[in-house]
């Protein structure tokens, strides 16, 4: 099959949407899903690095469908995807559920890069003790929220 925007390339991208309760597809090949802006995880689901989800039981979620595609939850647990971003909403609850299960936690974390790592691990723990500053001032405790004030003047003079 042919990428649907160039025709020249084969397509080896493949995007299912369902809008307005309208199925599109788009296959396109990758310099035709780059152009367009479309980012590509290549990630089975579950990973094999990990043990298999663990879902929900179902009488507790069995009939839960999304709104707009009226995709429900037990395909989500049967297939490991979503029928349309509006079910990323409707699930919101159930897909916090499985993800700290599996991940151990929701919110994504992200990696710093080797190089450069130390202006990006300053401006995190300045960010931490600005934190801590508000909390020391809320509390009325003054003598710390000094030297708070203090390390944050001097870990500022370091990334500059």
């Amino acid at each position: 099959m042919l990428c649907t925007d160039c025709k020249e390339q084969p397509a080896t991208v493949h995007l299912t949407q369902m809008i307005n309760g309208q199925k599109t597809e788009l296959h396109l090949c990758l310099r035709c899903a780059n152009r367009r802006g479309i980012q590509l995880w290549v990630l089975p689901f579950p990973p094999p690095s990990l043990k298999p989800v663990q879902p929900l039981p179902l009488s507790e979620a069995e009939n839960q469908s999304c709104p707009v595609c009226h995709y429900q939850w037990k395909e989500f647990i049967n297939t490991g995807f979503l029928g349309c971003p509006s079910c990323y909403t409707s699930f919101s609850a159930l897909l916090a559920k499985v993800i700290s299960q599996n991940f151990g936690n929701v919110r994504h974390q992200g990696k710093i890069p080797l190089k450069g790592a130390a202006p990006l691990k300053i401006r995190r723990e300045v960010l931490s003790l600005k934190k801590e500053l508000e909390k020391a001032v809320s509390e009325e405790n003054f003598e710390k929220a000094v030297e708070l004030r203090d390390q944050i003047r001097s870990l500022e003079k370091e990334i500059q």
